[in-house]
C-alpha cells in the first residue's frame, strides 16, 4: 500500500480491519493512533509487541531513508525465510516420530493375526 502512495496511517487502519486476531488488532490501533498523533511507525511499533526489536530498528532506519517499502519487504522476505526453517525444523522431528508410530501399529496387526493363526492350530479337531 505504501508502494501505491497510501498514507501510513490509513495503511495500518486498513490492515487491522483485516485482522481476526482480537489481541494483535489492539495493538495495531495502538499504533496507529500515534502515528496520527504525529509519532514515528518505528517508535510506536516498538511500543507494542508485533514486532521483534531487530524489525523495529529496521524500520527505523527505513524511515531516516525515506526507503519503507523496501524495508518491509525485507521484513517479509526474513519472516518468511524464519518460519519456513521453523516448519522444516518441525517437519524433521515428526517425521521419525510418525514412522515408529506406523511400525508399531502395522507390527501390532501383525502381532495381532499370527497370534490368531497360533491360536487355531490349538484347537483340537
Amino acid at each position: 500500500m505504501i508502494k501505491s502512495g497510501v498514507v501510513v496511517d490509513k495503511a495500518i487502519g486498513f490492515a487491522q480491519k483485516n485482522l481476526r486476531n482480537i489481541e494483535l488488532a489492539n495493538q495495531i490501533e495502538v499504533a496507529r493512533k500515534k502515528v496520527n498523533e504525529g509519532e514515528k511507525l518505528s517508535s510506536s511499533l516498538n511500543q507494542t509487541d508485533l514486532y521483534p526489536a531487530f524489525f523495529v530498528s529496521l524500520l527505523e532506519v527505513g524511515e531516516e531513508s525515506n526507503n519503507l517499502e523496501r524495508i518491509f519487504n525485507e521484513i517479509a522476505d526474513r519472516s518468511k525465510n524464519e518460519f519456513e526453517s521453523w516448519t522444516q525444523k518441525l517437519t524433521s522431528l515428526l517425521e521419525p516420530i510418525m514412522i515408529l508410530i506406523m511400525g508399531l501399529l502395522v507390527g501390532g496387526v501383525v502381532v495381532v493375526m499370527l497370534l490368531s493363526m497360533v491360536s487355531m492350530n490349538d484347537i483340537g479337531i
